[in-house]
């Protein structure tokens, strides 16, 4: 019994070493992809030269402010990337500042440089204007600025981009919110099919949220993967212990079988005297 056991052990440690293996070859594969993400984020590829070139001046210290990318100041429920990317389009590049000032320097020193154009959003102009009351439809998720989380000093901004686009779950829900209604809305369904007043299309995608998206669940998978490594690995370490408790025990039961037949040996030896020496007295 315990031979089987040991052997049924050592057959669960290879298969759980070789699970082991596989989890850290998937963790360094999502791990490098995490990283190549995060430096394309760092570095803002897919934004507009003048957008990269205001946020590197910001980050060396040249422009004093702080500048941040409406795609970097959001974060999207899971499902609604392509949503919110078709809404805003190029919108999603514009950058917020704290004053008119600071937007005149960006300017500035985008003019001075050749580096190209950006749009932006001071804070202490920004003056969004109200919502549309639209009655209760069906498949309305709601307004956008709702659904989308920012930080708090964001929020006119936010208002500005998104308090007027109305989030639904389909194009038909849509089409159901605009039609007959002269609103300064834009109803977006969650494909990413926009409609306002006097026609629809397809919105324009940057993928920008979808690869912060990508990010969030690579590091999700990630800490996954980390965390199942380590179970089995704990459990690995259990079945080791216990190997070695099968083998103590296959080790004294070896030794005592040995001793056995050792006693065993030297009745035998010690009857076959007794006969030996009875036969010559006879």
């Amino acid at each position: 019994a315990l031979e089987g056991e040991r052997a049924a052990i050592n057959a669960s440690i290879v298969e759980k070493e070789a699970a082991i293996a596989t989890a850290r070859r998937d963790t360094a594969d999502r791990a490098g992809r995490l990283r190549a993400l995060a430096e394309m984020q760092e570095h803002h590829e897919g934004f507009f030269a003048g957008v990269r070139a205001v946020l590197e001046a910001a980050r060396s210290g040249s422009l004093p402010a702080v500048y941040e990318a409406a795609a970097d100041a959001i974060t999207v429920p899971a499902g609604l990337e392509v949503a919110i990317e078709s809404a805003l389009g190029g919108q999603l590049q514009d950058l917020i500042c704290p004053t008119s000032e600071d937007a005149k320097a960006a300017i500035a020193l985008l003019k001075e440089t050749n580096a190209g154009r950006a749009t932006f959003l001071p804070l202490d102009l920004i003056s969004p204007g109200p919502r549309v009351d639209v009655p209760e439809m069906p498949g309305i998720l709601g307004w956008a600025a709702d659904l989308v989380r920012f930080d708090d000093r964001f929020a006119g901004a936010m208002e500005y981009l998104l308090g007027r686009v109305l989030v639904v779950q389909d194009l038909d829900a849509a089409v159901a919110v605009v039609r007959g209604r002269n609103l300064p809305l834009r109803a977006v369904s969650a494909p990413g099919r926009c409609v306002m007043t006097g026609g629809h299309g397809k919105g324009s995608q940057t993928h920008l949220l979808g690869r912060k998206r990508e990010m969030q669940d690579i590091a999700a998978e990630v800490d996954a993967l980390e965390a199942g490594a380590r179970k089995t690995q704990a459990e690995t370490e259990a079945l080791r212990g216990r190997l070695a408790t099968v083998s103590d025990a296959l080790k004294t039961a070896g030794k005592t079988l040995d001793e056995t037949r050792m006693a065993l040996a030297e009745v035998v030896r010690k009857r076959q005297y007794a006969e030996n020496t009875a036969q010559r007295l006879k």
